[in-house]
């Protein structure tokens, strides 16, 4: 029997029998799917509690975060932050250098004042020394800021 009717071969009464059948058959199923998809009450009761923390975290973050900041502008200030920090590792390692090349210099000015000879000139009753001039070459550092 094919399910399709011609106009007036049906009453009233029996289109609404077939489309109340039709109904019941569409709910069945419904109910069944359902019944497939029921959660136990763990699920049910992890799935409720992940709801309510991401609501409450929701709620902190409007009252007490000043500023949001969304994905863009954060990779943005982080490259900023990471630029900063590579300028201040290259300045200390130049200041590290300079205060090396500092000390060396220290170094062999100690050096060649040991080695700085001495002349003793008498003025009648005062007794001068004077030590002979050497030129000492000085290092010039840069330090770029």
């Amino acid at each position: 029997m094919s399910r399709f009717v011609t106009e007036g071969s049906l009453s009233k009464e029996q289109l609404d029998a077939i489309e109340e059948k039709e109904n019941e058959e569409a709910q069945k199923y419904k109910d069944e799917e359902a019944e497939k998809e029921r959660k136990t009450l763990y699920e049910q009761l992890k799935a409720n509690r992940a709801r309510l923390e991401q609501e409450r975290e929701k709620v902190y973050r409007k009252k007490y975060l000043a500023h949001h900041v969304n994905d863009d502008a954060k990779t943005f200030y982080e490259g900023l932050k990471n630029e900063e920090i590579q300028r201040e590792q290259k300045l200390k390692n130049e200041l590290d250098k300079g205060m090396e090349e500092f000390y060396e210099f220290q170094k062999d000015k100690t050096v060649r004042k040991q080695k700085v000879p001495v002349s003793v000139a008498k003025d009648g009753k005062n007794i001068k020394i004077v030590k002979q001039s050497t030129k000492i070459k000085k290092k010039k550092a840069k330090v770029i800021i």
